[in-house]
């Protein structure tokens, strides 16, 4: 279900198929439902093959239509007509395994406790059997009494019971909780047709499940990295905003800035103050030793662009501009690294690139955005 979900949030199919979210929001109850069971994608389609009945149905709340509830499903609701075709109060006591079998009450001292089995006949031997059989029976009768007046109050114009003499082996005592002015057998109920209010529908836009897997990572986060929680904040919002910017020469600066912000506010909705980045970004791009590499002629620009080394080890670099004589690895920092960790990072990647452009020249550029610095590697 995980996976499914990561897939759900990518491609933004609750915002491009809102209309089926009801939908998609049961597909993944499915999952959740039988993963355990059928852990791969074959296994999983032929359980899916094979559905049938209400597992395919999506459940709406608003439709007319007769609906089935237990009374503790139907907490809460209300409805215009309600049919209890078995009203009836259980009084159990102790645990009972199953129909017929015998009950037991656990109790439990300061040094031991001790299984009791519940008998009527046992009563009238013990004092100390009957207070504890007297204090089950009274929370049994209680929980029975709460759920009797669940049932009894969900209808607003029509309440219909069914209610048998006994329960079990015992007499059912939900008929005394009918007065006997309120209680008409056999015979329907008029009550005045009120006029339907209008009703104003609101448009409810689809859900945002942002990605959670970031929380997941601070987990193992060094404390520098926590204490700069915001400092890094800010570096994931411009390395996403630079993700989509591409070539600037081949089309509208502006409009590309302003679809690449409105994609990045889609992405970071727990940030408010984007005024602050789009003056850093506008800085940037109009700095002269950054035109180079947003405004790149008829040179080919890939961003969060994936290189696979020899050993087979995927790496990725934030932009890779080429050219026809030239290939340039661009990689944006917050700030410097005072161990050279982001040297050698570069390096890697033009060693995997002259494998790929042997007949290019190789260059390597760290941009630090602290202070609209370039730095050739």
């Amino acid at each position: 279900v995980l996976v499914t979900v990561i897939h759900v949030i990518g491609f933004n199919v609750l915002v491009h198929c809102h209309e089926a979210q009801g939908f998609l929001m049961h597909f993944l109850e499915l999952i959740k439902k039988i993963e355990e069971e059928h852990t791969d994608i074959a296994s999983f389609l032929g359980y899916f093959d094979g559905l049938k009945g209400e597992d395919l149905y999506v459940q709406v709340s608003g439709s007319d239509a007769v609906k089935v509830l237990t009374i503790h499903k139907s907490k809460g609701l209300e409805f215009p007509v309600v049919i209890l075709p078995y009203l009836a109060m259980d009084v159990v006591i102790g645990a009972s395994s199953g129909e017929y079998q015998p009950s037991y009450i656990l109790r439990e001292n300061d040094d031991d406790m001790e299984l009791l089995r519940i008998k009527t006949k046992y009563l009238k031997f013990s004092e100390d059997l009957y207070g504890i059989y007297s204090q089950e029976y009274k929370k049994s009768f209680l929980s029975e009494l709460n759920s009797m007046y669940v049932a009894l109050t969900r209808s607003r114009h029509e309440l219909y019971g069914f209610i048998p003499k006994r329960t079990g082996n015992s007499f059912n005592c939900a008929r005394f909780l009918i007065p006997e002015d309120h209680y008409i057998q056999g015979k329907q109920q008029n009550y005045e047709q009120t006029k339907a209010k209008d009703v104003a529908i609101l448009k409810i836009p689809p859900s945002n499940y942002p990605d959670w897997i970031d929380y997941l990572k601070d987990e193992f986060l060094e404390s520098g990295q926590l204490r700069n929680r915001q400092k890094r904040l800010a570096g994931e919002v411009m390395h996403y905003i630079f993700s989509l910017i591409g070539n600037l020469s081949d089309g509208d600066r502006d409009a590309t800035i302003v679809r690449a912000l409105a994609r990045t506010k889609l992405h970071f909705t727990q940030i408010h103050a984007w005024d602050e980045y789009e003056v850093r970004l506008n800085e940037l791009l109009a700095h002269q030793d950054m035109e180079r590499f947003f405004y790149c002629g008829d040179s080919q620009v890939f961003t969060e662009k994936e290189m696979v080394n020899m050993s087979g080890h995927t790496k990725r670099c934030d932009r890779l501009i080429i050219s026809k004589s030239e290939g340039w690895i661009v990689d944006f920092k917050s700030a410097k690294d005072p161990n050279g960790q982001y040297g050698a990072q570069v390096e890697e990647y033009k060693d995997i690139l002259k494998n790929i452009y042997p007949h290019r020249e190789i260059k390597g550029f760290l941009i630090y955005l602290d202070h609209l610095t370039v730095e050739e590697v």
